[in-house]
């Protein structure tokens, strides 16, 4: 079962892709208009526009090569559970949700994080939550608004932050799953 429906996840991914593509075509037209001055109004202008035309061609293009890949691949993986879309140091996948494990498919080609899973017990802390982005943050998420899934085997575990896109109320859809799934003994660390 999806946490988040298709067409709100697919649109948020597609609206930051072009919200990141815009910004930094952007910039580096200005920054060769700026460089094509020394030609000339005329030709800082052309050399501005034409390159911001190609630079957004390529990123956009990019990006959405890429998520229809990621796309395609969702639809062949067979999923037991509650799933949702995450980013784990920038490469998408599945966090998979179940009564006893948690897993992680990587769904982007070459990725550098394989296949996770991460057994439910006393030990396993979870959180979840929005993220206050930074400025790059901004500039790498399009902008829209982030929440986070962080699971750590404790008490020297690995910390593993899992990031989502915060369309159709997922903060409080995690968080209920996670709630429910949740066997943390928190007075065993105190």
């Amino acid at each position: 079962m999806r946490l988040i429906s298709y067409d709100a996840s697919h649109q948020a991914k597609l609206q930051a892709d072009k919200k990141v593509a815009m910004r930094f075509s952007i910039f580096l037209g200005v920054l060769l208009f700026f460089l094509g001055l020394g030609g000339g109004f005329g030709v800082g202008l052309i050399l501005g526009l034409v390159s911001f035309a190609i630079f957004y061609g390529l990123i956009y293009g990019l990006r959405l090569m890429i998520t229809k890949k990621v796309y395609r691949k969702l639809s062949e993986v067979q999923v037991e559970g509650t799933y949702l879309e995450v980013y784990l140091q920038g490469e998408m996948g599945l966090l998979v949700f179940t009564p006893t494990v948690v897993r992680y498919h990587p769904l982007q080609a070459g990725s550098l994080h394989k296949a996770l899973e991460i057994p439910i017990n006393e030990d396993l802390f979870m959180a979840f939550g929005d993220i206050k982005p930074t400025a790059m943050a901004k500039l790498r998420s399009g902008g829209l608004p982030q929440g986070f899934v962080m699971l750590r085997q404790m008490p020297h575990g690995l910390v593993r932050q899992f990031l989502f896109f915060e369309v159709d109320g997922a903060i409080e859809k995690v968080g209920a799953v996670l709630n429910e799934i949740s066997q943390f003994r928190a007075e065993k660390y105190q």
